[in-house]
């Protein structure tokens, strides 16, 4: 939603395979007035890459491991030409994050984010101290296991 917001010239497409969460993406986007400009899916499939082919394209990919199938340009090489923000679920798939490196090194300038699990932000918003430590913690815990790194992937088109 936020994209939305912030893009009001931009068509904004989310992806989800369970109808609570297609439900909440919903509501959402009436609570903000951006309904118009959003398209709810369930299940995005490899080859509706293809689609956008040739049009400026930013991928945000957060599919708890399910990136591995998904992001393959040699499968969908409509990928090369799109920018990419994936959260790549190492903590699942062991090595996921080199691959997706080695995937997209020829046709994307890489960044990879590191994530050791701390959540200490600088600007706190200010109903945050008012909570107990253990809310605190649990405000900004994503219950994960290990480290999730990011992988910002821009086109060199």
């Amino acid at each position: 939603m936020g994209m939305a917001r912030r893009m009001a010239d931009t068509q904004v497409m989310a992806y989800d395979i369970t109808p609570v969460a297609q439900g909440a993406c919903r509501q959402l986007a009436e609570k903000n007035s951006v309904q118009d400009r959003i398209t709810i899916g369930e299940l995005f499939d490899i080859n509706e890459f293809s689609k956008y082919e040739g049009q400026y394209c930013l991928v945000l990919c957060d599919i708890e491991g399910g990136e591995q199938e998904l992001l393959n340009p040699e499968l969908a090489p409509a990928l090369a030409g799109m920018d990419l923000i994936v959260e790549s679920h190492e903590v699942l798939i062991p090595g996921i994050t080199q691959t997706l490196i080695d995937r997209f090194k020829e046709t994307h300038e890489i960044t990879l984010v590191q994530d050791n699990g701390q959540r200490q932000m600088e600007q706190m918003p200010q109903w945050f101290f008012n909570l107990a430590h253990l809310d605190q913690l649990l405000a900004v815990w994503e219950w994960r296991s290990g480290a999730t790194p990011w992988l910002v992937m821009k086109a060199k088109r």
